[in-house]
């Protein structure tokens, strides 16, 4: 009879971890590397893990491209991230290489190109250097660490001063 308790206390534990799983990623995208960590703060592991990960999957609750697009132009529109930085946080939540560049590839190039300018201008304005050139590299240097292509930038930057 205590086996029977005990069982089905496993059972009502696992509802209810899978129904704050359904909550969890209903609030907004999560990749498998996020429902994974969440598990491993529920002390859930080997079988359960994987079986609650399907069920998310096959309710459609988690789908890796659908975040990885989230995760691309959240990124861009919002933190102005370049694409070698999405990659790279893509990457840290183990997100397959094919699903990374197809996410890249949604990213609209008129956009991107405008949001280069766009913080080349707002940098160009905030450095109080008068030297050409070592405002254009302190640009580079900023736009380059928010993961902006290095051959993109210096053509940007050298678009922006000769006007």
């Amino acid at each position: 009879m205590d086996t029977e308790i005990t069982k089905s206390n496993r059972e009502l534990d696992e509802a209810q971890i899978l129904n704050k799983l359904f909550r969890y990623c209903s609030y907004q995208e999560r990749s498998i590397s996020d429902v994974n960590r969440q598990l491993t703060k529920y002390n859930v592991e080997g079988v359960t893990k994987e079986k609650i990960i399907k069920k998310l999957t096959e309710e459609g609750f988690l789908n890796e491209d659908r975040y990885a697009i989230s995760f691309t132009l959240g990124k861009l529109r919002s933190n102005h991230w370049g694409r070698v930085k999405i990659r790279l946080g893509l990457k840290q939540k183990s997100i397959d290489n094919q699903i990374i560049n197809k996410a890249l590839e949604s990213i609209d190039q008129e956009e991107y190109f405008a949001i280069i300018d766009k913080l080349i201008t707002g940098k160009s304005n905030s450095i109080q250097d008068k030297d050409l050139y070592i405002k254009k590299h302190k640009i580079a240097r900023y736009l380059i660490g928010k993961g902006f292509e290095n051959h993109l930038v210096w053509e940007k930057l050298n678009d922006h001063f000769m006007q």
